[in-house]
């Protein structure tokens, strides 16, 4: 077949994997299912991993598509550098101490990914690019609009559960993965209000960049505030040059007036700056130093393959109260979320999972991107200098936003941010290659798919046991409603346990389905067997909430030692536990706390108060 022959057949396959990705640019960022577990995240990533799938698999089989040789020195060092960087993450997997974890960590990095390569494609060209954004700003349009409203008092998702400072995350579920999304958004509008010809293009561009500016005020997110002013930062060094200088000056003072005439931004501001003058730091990061200081043990003690793709929530407490003790301070979160399942930087999460070696050359990587995209968008000959200049900044602007959050982590960020990568190593990779047909390209391909469909499939179980999950949890909740062991509904309980605990095997990192049994067999009244689930669940990674529950458990089962060792590790790990317990009970935990972190301070504490040992025989 003739190269004339097989372009309609290619543009077509382009533009059914473009219509793919625009559908998980709006899934990302609006999907919601109540009847889920996790209503937010869990859709998000079925329709993320499924339509990114078959994307790839249009472009590969029904498009034939080739990876073309750059002629570009930079761009061929890119691929050499993404290469080394994923062959770490394949060995970090490989040696990792979480084996199980890590491989389902992998796999969704390696289908995240795919946005890289088909933002490098024909489903980013031409009008199908113009597409594609408008539905990224649409999405994120529609998502600020909603937080407004929910910031004025409409109340949306009842009984779904929305983590964060505020529940102003619309259809994104947290308000500060939306106020990244919003800013990042913004980046795009802004660049289109200053750009872009058309009058009617920059009226709704400037219409959204307006909405997106007033819901990042709403959400009081400075970081987000930040990250767009580095990327217009970015943008106007880059199209500017040495006149640059007033319009950055000009931003700058745009952005300390919103801050200063904002009541919402103010009082934070004002709050950090608080907080900086009484040296609390925790609180100026926002409590992220437990998490930090855990990544940064985890770098220390497996610096070349880290512990694995996506084991930094199972690590996390064990490292956090390893630092306490080294560092003699707590740094605990003051909520009872006290656990982090993000390091809340990507550099340092990068590095503690796949080690350095990895991270280096994953920077290397954007450091040759970035650099090849200002050389474009210096070009004033160059007519994709504009372009390149947006990407820049967009890019730009998630380096700094990755300094304390995880933009490329969640889908709803993560994947307009590697399609714009994607798209522009194409225009620093100079004219192309085509790489030869041969005979056996068609069979690579298929091949190809094959696997991606291999890691895409485990997703439909992965979301049948959310649902199945929500059914146990919410049926749980009406037996526990009176407080107290309910033994007739034994039979029932023991039903539900075993299905709670089958929805584990899903995802080898999630513990929610393992407390579910254990509560299950707590309402019971068969603490052996909740002990069992909750301490299963311990090994997957300790939470502050399973510590009290064993607790319980152990009580009921009149092991009072063992549930008073048990309850002090859970109010060491999480001091706002202590306010959830019956007012007897506080002062005393209280005043054992306040002796416990005395010795901290003093560097007398070797160690955190301990669990129960399993294994000691029962007194």
């Amino acid at each position: 077949m003739t190269r004339a022959s097989t372009a309609p057949a290619r543009d077509a396959a382009a533009t059914v994997a473009a219509a793919c990705v625009a559908v998980v640019l709006a899934g990302a960022a609006l999907v919601v299912d109540v009847g889920a577990a996790a209503p937010f995240d869990a859709p998000k990533r079925l329709v993320t991993f499924v339509g990114l799938g078959l994307a790839a698999a249009t472009l590969l089989v029904v498009g034939r598509a080739r990876v073309d040789r750059p002629s570009d020195g930079r761009a061929r060092r890119i691929l050499v550098a993404l290469g080394l960087a994923l062959a770490g993450a394949a060995l970090a997997t490989l040696l990792s101490p979480r084996p199980d974890v890590a491989r389902t960590g992998l796999r969704g990095l390696v289908v995240l990914g795919l946005a890289l390569p088909l933002g490098a494609s024909r489903v980013c060209a031409g009008s199908r690019r113009n597409v594609l954004l408008a539905v990224f700003l649409g999405a994120a349009a529609l998502d600020a609009l909603v937080s407004l409203f929910q910031s004025a008092g409409l109340e949306l998702f009842a009984g779904a559960a929305v983590t964060g400072r505020a529940d102003t995350g619309a259809f994104v579920g947290n308000e500060g993965h939306l106020a990244q999304l919003v800013a990042f958004a913004a980046v795009v509008a802004a660049m289109l209000v200053w750009r872009v010809a058309r009058a009617d293009v920059r009226i709704l561009a400037g219409s959204a960049l307006v909405l997106f500016v007033v819901a990042l005020v709403v959400n009081r997110n400075v970081t987000a505030l930040g990250t767009l002013a580095t990327g217009i930062g970015v943008a106007l060094v880059l199209l500017e040059g040495r006149r640059a200088l007033v319009p950055l000056a000009a931003v700058l003072a745009l952005l300390v007036t919103v801050v200063a005439v904002a009541p919402p931004l103010r009082a934070r501001v004002a709050a950090a700056v608080a907080s900086a003058r009484a040296g609390d730091w925790d609180a100026v990061t926002t409590w992220r130093l437990g998490a930090w200081s855990a990544a940064a043990l985890m770098i220390g003690e497996r610096p070349l393959v880290g512990y694995g793709p996506g084991t930094f929530g199972a690590e996390f407490m064990a490292h956090r109260l390893d630092a306490e003790i080294r560092q003699r301070r707590r740094l605990v979160v003051p909520l009872l979320t006290s656990s982090f399942g993000e390091a809340h930087s990507e550099y340092l999460q990068a590095a503690a999972e796949a080690g350095v070696p990895a991270t280096l050359a994953v920077l290397v990587a954007a450091g040759a991107l970035l650099a090849g995209l200002a050389g474009v968008a210096r070009d004033p000959n160059d007519a994709r200098r504009v372009e390149a200049a947006t990407i820049a900044a967009l890019l730009g602007a998630a380096g700094v936003a990755s300094l304390t959050w995880f933009p490329w982590q969640r889908p709803v960020t993560a994947v307009p941010l590697l399609l714009m990568a994607g798209r522009g190593w194409r225009l620093v990779r100079g004219p192309a290659s085509p790489a030869p047909a041969g005979g056996g390209v068609r069979a690579v391909a298929m091949t190809v798919a094959a696997l991606l469909a291999l890691l895409i499939v485990p997703e439909v179980p992965r979301y049948a046991a959310e649902r199945r999950l929500a059914d146990v949890t919410a049926t749980l909740q009406g037996i526990a409603a009176g407080g107290r062991v309910v033994p007739g509904a034994r039979p029932q309980l023991e039903t539900l346990a075993a299905l709670a605990g089958a929805t584990a095997a899903a995802d080898p990192s999630d513990t929610r389905g393992l407390v579910a049994a254990g509560t299950a067999m707590l309402l019971a009244g068969d603490t052996g067997a909740a002990e069992r689930w909750y301490r299963t669940a311990l090994a997957r990674g300790e939470r502050a909430e399973i510590d009290l529950n064993l607790a319980r458990a152990l009580a009921l089962a009149g092991r009072q030692q063992d549930a008073e060792a048990a309850l002090r590790r859970a109010v060491w790990v999480s001091p706002a536990l202590i306010d959830t317990l019956p007012a007897s009970e506080r002062p005393r935990l209280v005043s054992e706390l306040a002796g416990l972190e005395e010795r901290l301070r003093r560097g007398e504490l070797t160690a955190p108060p301990a669990l129960p040992d399993p294994t000691a025989p029962v007194s």
